[in-house]
């Protein structure tokens, strides 16, 4: 259990930065001669879902080196409100939970009776990234978003079927592969316009009929060149507008309070 509980830690920072897949065709047809990016984040806009809450059963597969953890758990989401993502280990009970809203981070250790409640500013690694909660909002929910003090927006290519939209601003590069035949985002990179070799990577597939559009049951998310690469799976199923969940997590007053850099330096970030 102790070994469960350290890896699950571990993850938490790639997190705080089912059937066979389906189409959907855009009604308008982008013709890649004179594509603009407006064109395809105009069109990307229409496959959004449409519904405030989104669940779904969850399994989460964690790898960092030789070392991997897979556990259950459940993603809740209510738009412009909350992420949960509850991860349980063994099948039996709630290991640790997070819950990203507009104004801070909340990680609750349930083993260990503790907890973290700070602002995105706290997380240096979210901060220099330019994350904060809309950004994971739309990182969850297959969207583009626009980072602030985003200086452009153009298309870098057209190839396979594809378009990249491409947008930046002093300190980020963000990267949006689209197919033009759906209009749906199948990979999002975020990177630093100053070189290096650090690069965030939010990767879809398995879209699943929902809500009359699609929705990627698979997302594989990748953090490399930060001194330990990590990768994290999420496989999502039972897909739902479920509504009426407590939005808001209690913490129990006999839980102890930690703060962030706690947690950064347990993880030697």
């Amino acid at each position: 259990m102790c070994k469960i509980i350290r890896l699950l830690l571990l993850a938490l920072p790639i997190l705080l930065g089912a059937c066979g897949t389906s189409r959907k065709t855009f009604n308008g047809k982008l013709d890649a001669e004179t594509l603009t990016a407006e064109q395809v984040v105009a069109a990307v806009g229409k496959t959004v879902i449409p519904d405030e809450c989104l669940s779904a059963k969850m399994n989460f597969r964690f790898k960092s080196g030789s070392q991997v953890l897979s556990v259950g758990g459940n993603l809740k989401m209510k738009r412009n409100d909350v992420i949960q993502l509850s991860l349980v280990a063994l099948g039996l009970m709630e290991a640790a939970r997070i819950e990203f809203t507009p104004e801070d981070v909340l990680v609750i250790d349930r083993i260990n009776k503790r907890y973290i409640k700070a602002a995105y500013s706290e997380f240096h690694f979210l901060e220099e990234s330019g994350i904060d909660f809309s950004v994971l909002e739309s990182l969850f929910r297959n969207e583009i978003f626009m980072p602030s003090g985003q200086r452009c927006l153009s298309l870098e290519y057209t190839t396979s079927g594809n378009a990249t939209v491409v947008c930046q601003n002093t300190r980020l590069k963000f990267k949006f592969l689209t197919s033009l035949a759906t209009s749906l985002v199948q990979q999002t990179q975020i990177s630093s316009v100053r070189g290096g070799s650090a690069e965030f990577d939010w990767s879809y597939s398995d879209f699943s009929a929902y809500s009359g559009r699609y929705f990627p049951l698979s997302h594989k998310i990748k953090l490399v060149g930060m001194g330990k690469d990590a990768e994290v799976q999420i496989q999502l199923r039972n897909l739902s507008n479920e509504s009426g969940w407590e939005t808001r997590t209690k913490v129990k007053t006999s839980y102890q309070e930690m703060k962030a850099e706690d947690l950064l330096k347990m993880l030697r970030l």
